[in-house]
């Protein structure tokens, strides 16, 4: 029952959510910086399906880019490592894959790892930015999240450090 992967504040969401609070968070945060362990950035995005019949958000992969540009060098700073290496993000539709991969592509950003929550199941990174494309008016795609508390579960307890949503609030 005890959890050395994520910090305090993130395994406890986990624990709430999946738990029924039998886990025993025991890694201590790192040294202090400029970003909570868990936030969210407000996207006012449009979810859009693909020729595939997958879902994007263009506007959330741009944000997702926008906010890695300007926190990069702190993010490597603190974790001296490449920003491959620290941040990993994660949706549930294989088009915003796409997407983001092309926002971060315009910024100059290339080598993070981007998939889909059945992807990066076991994987694990300093840094978890969550895309989640579907909007507060979006009732398809909330459908899809609300089926089980497992795959948001599995998104969150990615994260060591720091567990981003970059999306929209509503």
């Amino acid at each position: 029952v005890e959890h050395r992967r994520c910090v305090t504040p993130i395994i406890t969401y986990c624990n709430n959510l999946c738990y029924e609070g039998v886990l025993a968070p025991k890694k201590t945060q790192g040294p202090k910086v400029a970003i909570p362990p868990m936030f969210g950035v407000h996207v006012q995005g449009t979810a859009l399906k693909s020729s595939s019949g997958s879902r994007y958000n263009e506007k959330e992969a741009l944000a997702i880019a926008a906010w890695l540009y300007t926190n990069q060098a702190m993010l490597c700073d603190k974790h001296h490592s490449a920003l491959g290496s620290i941040v990993g993000i994660v949706t549930p539709f294989k088009a915003q894959i796409g997407a983001i991969e092309s926002a971060l592509k315009s910024r100059g950003i290339t080598g993070l790892t981007i998939g889909t929550v059945h992807a990066l199941q076991g994987a694990e990174r300093e840094v978890v930015i969550f895309s989640p494309v579907c909007t507060h008016n979006d009732a398809e795609g909330r459908l899809f999240f609300n089926t089980s508390p497992n795959m948001l579960n599995v998104a969150v307890s990615r994260a060591k450090e720091n567990f981003i949503i970059i999306g929209d609030m509503g």
